[in-house]
């Protein structure tokens, strides 16, 4: 029985980062402030989706971000290495009550996030977001890192 036991727990402890990261998964990119938000990474090949809070500015003393839709599918193996495809959707709603912009604009996202030194995939560790630009052929890559999802404004839905 205690072999059983210690089985479903070293289970649990090896799955957790995957359990938890299928609630969501944050990348802070560049030193702008936008944050990449998405949710169902699991193990294996998942359909995702989520938004991009594109940090705006500050406002009485709170950062202020406008929301755009991306949905796509992720990669996740050996629980060390993660790629997305995305699209993003240029129909934005912010956080200060007003509804936001349309424009003719999609943008393709293709990220790839790498272990740290300890070799599992987690906080602070590295990603890469190369995006391309819809109908303008611009192309841009912003760094970015995996962190907790707590340190920035979620949506709530009525």
């Amino acid at each position: 029985m205690n072999r059983a036991a210690g089985s479903f727990v070293a289970l649990v402890l090896t799955l957790s980062p995957c359990a938890a990261w299928a609630a969501k998964l944050c990348i802070q990119l560049n030193d702008d402030g936008d944050v990449l938000v998405l949710q169902g990474i699991g193990k294996g090949s998942k359909a995702v989706s989520g938004h991009l809070a594109d940090f705006v500015g500050i406002l009485d003393e709170k950062p202020i971000y406008s929301f755009r839709p991306v949905m796509g599918s992720a990669i996740f193996f050996s629980r060390k290495f993660l790629a997305l495809g995305l699209t993003e959707y240029y129909t934005e709603i912010n956080d200060v009550g007003s509804p936001g912009s349309f424009a003719e604009i999609t943008t393709f996202h293709r990220v790839r996030c790498n272990p740290g030194s300890d070799g599992r995939l987690g906080e602070a560790d590295s990603c890469q977001d190369i995006t391309n630009r819809h109908p303008n052929p611009d192309q841009e890559i912003r760094n970015g890192i995996i962190f907790r999802c707590s340190e920035i404004p979620s949506l709530s839905i009525p």
